[in-house]
């Protein structure tokens, strides 16, 4: 997983290791002379009551600013519980802080999370998080050490979010939404997230029923994986990319 963020006047890459278990910061405020900052990993530090930080085996991760500090938002799928971890990651880039997390349990949708994206809503920063528990969830970090789960969305028969791999936000004629791309059930699915703790399933767009291919007639979501939202000419576009179709699928979702 990858972000960028930019605070203190300089740019940096927030890197995620799956392997390694570990964010790292990189300042590449020149490109041609990149710095390594620092790194924080999912190993316990020895102190009393301690069992390590929210990052093993991470998946993605996501930056926001909250009064005036920036932090990171990382989906951790090989933790028990899984959850997601948020990192301070501005107040020192040479010692970053690992700060606040949120826990799966039986009442949340956070089991094996995969995307994450932050948003702020009337005031308020959100993480919405997808994965293969086949759902989204909502949660309030305006606290980061202390973040509250808000709201929920739960896979059925009439959504598409078996395995939503990657989720991208966009407010669009006021309106807040979430864009999640769903491997296993072969769509993009659309959710109006405007009130958090009441999100709405708007609608989705699915593959046709070929496989392992298709044409420029046919709509190209075989294992739907990642997601892009974007402008151009006044229209909004999502850009998804389609894993077992070999390509991209470009939809215009507003204009």
């Amino acid at each position: 997983g990858l972000a960028v963020a930019e605070f203190g006047g300089k740019t940096y890459a927030v890197v995620v290791s799956y392997t390694q278990h570990s964010l790292a910061l990189v300042d590449i405020s020149d490109p041609t002379s990149l710095v390594y900052k620092d790194h924080i990993t999912n190993s316990a530090p020895y102190s009393p009551g301690f069992t390590g930080h929210h990052l093993n085996t991470p998946v993605s991760v996501a930056v926001a600013t909250i009064s005036g500090t920036t932090y990171a938002v990382v989906t951790a799928a090989g933790e028990t519980p899984d959850g997601i971890g948020i990192i301070d990651i501005s107040t020192d880039p040479t010692d970053l802080e690992y700060i606040g997390e949120m826990d799966d349990d039986a009442d949340k949708e956070l089991n094996n999370p995969n995307g994450v994206a932050t948003t702020t809503i009337n005031g308020k920063t959100y993480a919405i998080v997808v994965g293969q528990d086949d759902g989204i969830s909502i949660i309030d970090i305006s606290t980061p050490s202390s973040p509250v789960y808000v709201g929920e969305i739960e896979d059925d028969a009439d959504k598409e979010l078996e395995y939503g791999r990657d989720v991208e936000v966009a407010t669009i004629n006021g309106r807040t939404y979430a864009f999640v791309a769903a491997v296993d059930d072969d769509a993009l699915a659309i959710i109006d997230i405007s009130t958090p703790s009441s999100p709405v399933y708007v609608g989705e767009f699915e593959d046709d029923s070929n496989k392992g291919g298709c044409t420029a007639s046919q709509v190209c979501l075989d294992g739907a994986k990642g997601v892009v939202i974007t402008t151009i000419d006044g229209n909004t576009y999502a850009v998804v990319t389609a894993y077992n179709d070999d390509g991209i699928e470009i939809i215009r979702v507003m204009g």
